[in-house]
């Protein structure tokens, strides 16, 4: 179904994308929260932590992109076989842009890079968890799943 998702790729897809967006929140608000280490060994398990719900997101990301991509992939297919004539009518520049979108959410973000501050006064280390993560490309991705149409009409 050219410029569509059908009812069952819906329902294969949805569900992926809202899985991968709920692990890149959870990620972002453990990441953003104020953490209190008593210890070097609390604050290993911190960053143990976030290493954790960073590979869960970068996971569900990756699953969700090589959906897309293949989604794309088939949408070109079937583009392509298209007329000429076809291809320069508005529906088909509704379509090519819907196609777009679907290609750009077919390239999964970077795994983030995990930063860990050293406590300069000792412990408890109080304060946030990571001074800067290298690879919020998974925010900018959990907003490029949410914005995907679900139909070319959208255009």
């Amino acid at each position: 179904m050219l410029g569509k998702l059908s009812k069952a790729q819906q329902k294969e897809f949805l569900p992926m994308r809202d899985y991968a967006m709920q692990r890149i929140e959870d990620f972002k608000e453990f990441v953003g929260a104020e953490h209190h280490a008593e210890t070097p060994r609390e604050l290993a398990l911190l960053v143990e932590r976030a290493k954790e719900l960073a590979d869960m997101a970068e996971s569900a990301c990756t699953s969700a992109a090589e959906w897309a991509a293949a989604f794309a992939s088939e949408q070109t297919d079937e583009y392509s076989e298209k007329s000429e004539r076809w291809q320069e009518s508005d529906r088909a520049s509704a379509v090519s842009s819907f196609i777009d979108e679907w290609e750009s959410a077919g390239n999964p973000p970077d795994e983030p890079t995990l930063d860990v501050p050293d406590p300069e006064e000792g412990y408890p280390a109080t304060g946030y968890l990571l001074e800067d993560v290298d690879g919020y490309d998974l925010e900018s991705y959990a907003d490029t799943l949410e914005g995907l149409p679900l139909d070319s009409s959208d255009f």
